[in-house]
């Protein structure tokens, strides 16, 4: 059997990530972030610790998913819609069983509104800041 580190995904092939959870019992986590080399560190990062990974780099690639993660970790201000909306629409459809919101922005009003959907960890955190809080929301997840 395969183990979590070596399971990668993205939006466009999120039906392993089905797969891949019907064979490993983890977490999972949906990434979605605009800055690419954020990204890309946020995925192995997350792998290496042991999370099955989705990553989507647009709104608009991020709304293909079919998949339910564990755990959504989204930026508010991306380059094609707000992470806020994203939040709530993923929420709703069971899509995310939860969200954290890592972010650069300093609107007081869009952060009070991602504050009642999750936390919100202001960019930029030290992974280890940002992991503790993705651990902590992914274990309330698995615990109920």
């Amino acid at each position: 059997m395969q183990t979590p580190e070596l399971w990668t995904a993205t939006i466009e092939t999120t039906r392993n990530v089905a797969e891949a959870r019907q064979l490993i019992s983890t977490r999972s986590v949906l990434v979605v972030e605009d800055e690419v080399a954020l990204l890309r560190a946020l995925g192995r990062l997350l792998r290496r610790d042991g999370y099955l990974v989705a990553t989507a780099a647009s709104y608009a690639q991020a709304q293909r998913t079919s998949v339910a993660f564990d755990l959504a970790l989204l930026d508010i201000e991306l380059g094609d819609g707000s992470g806020v909306v994203l939040a709530r629409e993923l929420l709703a459809s069971g899509r995310a069983g939860r969200v954290l919101f890592h972010t650069g922005c300093t609107s007081q009003s869009t952060l009070a509104s991602a504050a009642e959907l999750g936390p919100v960890l202001s960019k930029p955190s030290s992974f280890e800041v940002l992991l503790a809080a993705i651990r902590s929301s992914a274990d309330r997840e698995v615990l109920g």
